[in-house]
C-alpha cells in the first residue's frame, strides 16, 4: 500500500508539475502578451504625443500663415490703391497731353495765320514805305515839304529797312529845313 499511495503521489506530482509547467506558460504568454500591450500602449502614447505635437506645429504655422495672408491682403489693399492712384495720374496726363497736341495744333494754325498776316503786312509796309519816300523824294525835288511823315508806332524798330529811310528822310528834311533857314539872297 505504501507504494500505491506513493505511486499516487508521484502521479499527483506529475500531474502538479504538468499544471505548473502549463500555468508557467500561461503566465509567461500572459507577460509577454503585457509586455506587447505595454509597448503598444506606449507607442499609442508616443503617436498621441506626436499628433498633438503636430496639432500644435500646425497651429503654430496656421498662425504664422494668417499674419503673412493678412501682411500679404495689406500690401494688395495698398497696391490697389497705389495702382489706381497711378491710373487716375495716367490718365489725367493723357488729357492734359490731348489737351496740349489740341494747343499746339491750334497755335500752329495761328502762327500760320499770324505769318501770312505778316507777310502780307511786310508787303504793305515795304510798298507804303517805297511810295512814302517817293513821295518824299519828289516833293523834296519840287520843293515841297510837309515836315510830317506817319509810320505806325512800333515799324521803326521793327524793320531795319524803316530805320534806313528814316535816316534818309531826316537827312532829306534837315537839308530842306537848312534851305528854308539860309537868307535868301536877292
Amino acid at each position: 500500500m505504501c507504494f500505491l499511495p506513493l505511486n499516487c503521489l508521484d502521479k499527483k506530482v506529475d500531474e502538479l508539475e504538468e499544471e505548473l509547467r502549463g500555468k508557467t506558460i500561461v503566465v509567461a504568454k500572459g507577460k509577454e502578451l503585457q509586455e506587447d500591450l505595454i509597448k503598444k500602449f506606449e507607442l499609442q502614447a508616443s503617436k498621441i504625443k506626436n499628433s498633438e505635437q503636430s496639432v500644435i506645429d500646425h497651429e503654430e504655422e496656421k498662425k504664422l500663415l494668417t499674419a503673412n495672408l493678412e501682411r500679404l491682403e495689406e500690401n494688395v489693399d495698398g497696391l490697389q490703391k497705389e495702382f489706381r492712384k497711378k491710373t487716375e495720374e495716367v490718365e489725367e496726363e493723357r488729357k492734359l497731353q490731348e489737351k496740349l497736341i489740341q494747343q499746339i495744333d491750334m497755335n500752329g494754325s495761328e502762327m500760320l495765320k499770324y505769318a501770312q498776316q505778316l507777310e502780307e503786312h511786310e508787303k504793305e509796309k515795304k510798298l507804303l514805305l517805297f511810295l512814302n519816300f517817293s513821295s518824299c523824294s519828289s516833293q523834296s525835288d519840287f520843293g515841297y515839304n510837309y515836315g510830317v511823315i506817319l509810320i505806325p508806332e512800333g515799324l521803326i524798330d521793327f524793320i531795319p529797312e524803316v530805320q534806313h529811310l528814316l535816316a534818309e528822310l531826316s537827312a532829306i528834311l534837315a537839308q530842306e529845313v537848312g534851305n528854308l533857314d539860309a537868307p535868301v539872297e536877292e
